[in-house]
């Protein structure tokens, strides 16, 4: 479940993002920063930076990220790397995407006092960048805003995540098919540590950690985890009937791990809002998970051959032995009943995830009904479905079949000349037992294929 950090890249390569910011408040001109990201011996991301600020052509701040090795030679970007800035405010923008193929690439914009954000699939860095001074006040006093204050906290509560309890993910147990167990960990900040899982489902439950300061105040307030429903069914039979980077420091405070100890097992959403106290600084971040529903009774809709061949039982016309015209006579036939459409219900024993098929939806017991003949038998079988919504069908089907009334004194083939139909009843006998094959697709899926009306 877990794989340390180091595991994602080349051993033999480090990167460094190398970004020029500057300032144009209150000056003619903007500042420029550089800022070095490498791996240390442990590969873990640690941050430094240059010292004195140079200013840049205009107005305008000047951002360059440039990937180099261990060497100072320029590489491609080892994964896709997003750059964004943020501001006091925690407003997030997005600055642009240095892609595998690019060594290099350079940006324009406002970006004095912000955080510079560069996230890829491995790692979450972020950089507090200072304005440059003011002419006027060549040294002055460093602030430390509630911004800047968690946005160190982040980068050592990171450190204690990965070197500390050696994560590299959320906790993960389980397997999706029958549901997890998973804890996620969060910054002092309240952003996530690590990407949020996709695909969560109400079979999983759900655990939430913070990462904070020991002495730090941590709340978390759940504003949406409506309750899992016991039984939920895909469809309805309305529906089928119609078949008919970061920069890492040594952390100096002591962390530790704050949460709810009660899991939680939700339906539609998961949304919650985590509050960090620390000294006088505090923040609060809200975060919504979207909950995948889960269907352990599903409606179907299928067309089948069916091999059952029940016995029908009526009157036909045939010459007399006269040859001067036609009589009456009691026929039977017992042909196969053919292609027919059908409906049914399948149950998943697993519960099934529409967004998300897994090796636990390979197979569920079906029953199905004839509608033209509803009062007169069922189905019963296996649907192997090896895609969401579509699979093949296969089973038994069980059909009244005719029996003449004993008590007519007629036999099949006789002639018969009284008025009105054949005495008979119907009767489950084995000349009603067949076998079926077909295929089927959920109502969903069936809604779809239907013409609107």
């Amino acid at each position: 479940m877990r794989s340390q950090v180091s595991s994602v890249f080349v051993p033999i390569c480090t990167f460094a993002v190398v970004a020029f910011f500057g300032s144009n408040a209150g000056a003619a001109t903007g500042a420029q920063y550089k800022v070095h990201v490498k791996k240390d011996s442990a590969s873990i991301p640690r941050c430094t930076t240059d010292p004195g600020l140079a200013d840049s052509e205009d107005a305008q701040d000047d951002l360059l990220v440039d990937i180099v090795d261990n060497a100072g030679a320029e590489v491609v970007a080892p994964e896709e790397l997003q750059i964004a800035a943020r501001d006091a405010a925690a407003k997030v923008e997005r600055i642009g995407t240095i892609t595998t193929s690019e060594r290099a690439k350079s940006f324009r914009g406002s970006f004095a006092g912000k955080t510079l954000v560069v996230t890829g699939a491995s790692l979450s860095c972020n950089v507090q960048l200072e304005q440059k001074p003011a002419a006027a006040e060549p040294n002055p006093p460093a602030s430390d805003t509630p911004t800047q204050h968690f946005a160190a906290l982040d980068d050592e509560a990171l450190v204690y995540l990965q070197s500390t309890l050696k994560l590299a993910n959320h906790g993960i147990e389980g397997s999706e098919a029958l549901g997890r167990k998973i804890v996620l960990y969060h910054l002092p900040g309240g952003a996530p540590a690590f990407p949020i899982p996709s695909h969560v489902t109400e079979k999983d439950e759900i655990a939430i950690k913070v990462a904070a300061p020991k002495d730090a105040i941590v709340q978390i307030e759940v504003s949406s985890c409506d309750a899992v429903p016991g039984v939920r069914v895909l469809g309805t039979y309305a529906d089928v009937s119609k078949i008919a980077v970061l920069a890492l420091h040594a952390a100096q405070r002591m962390y530790v791990l704050r949460g709810n100890d009660k899991t939680l097992s939700c339906a539609n959403s998961l949304a919650y809002k985590i509050t960090v106290t620390d000294g006088s600084n505090v923040v609060s971040t809200t975060t919504t998970i979207p909950i995948d529903p889960i269907y352990r009774i599903s409606w179907g809709a299928a067309v089948i051959f069916d091999f059952g061949r029940p016995r029908q039982i009526g009157l036909k016309d045939r010459p007399t032995t006269d040859g001067t015209g036609t009589e009456k006579y009691v026929s039977q036939t017992d042909d196969y009943s053919g292609f027919r459409p059908i409906v049914l219900l399948a149950l998943h024993f697993c519960g099934l995830n529409p967004r998300k098929w897994n090796v636990c939806d390979l197979v569920a017991p079906v029953v199905g009904a004839d509608l033209s003949r509803l009062s007169s038998g069922f189905l019963a079988g296996i649907e192997i479905m090896p895609y969401s919504g579509i699979g093949v069908i296969g089973g038994i089907s069980v059909f009244k079949s005719d029996v003449l009334d004993p008590a007519a004194r007629v036999s099949v083939n006789d002639t018969f000349s009284a008025t009105g139909t054949v005495p008979k009843s119907s009767a489950f006998n084995r000349e009603g037992v067949g076998a079926f094959l077909g295929v089927a697709v959920t109502s969903d899926i069936f809604s779809q294929l239907s013409p609107a009306k």
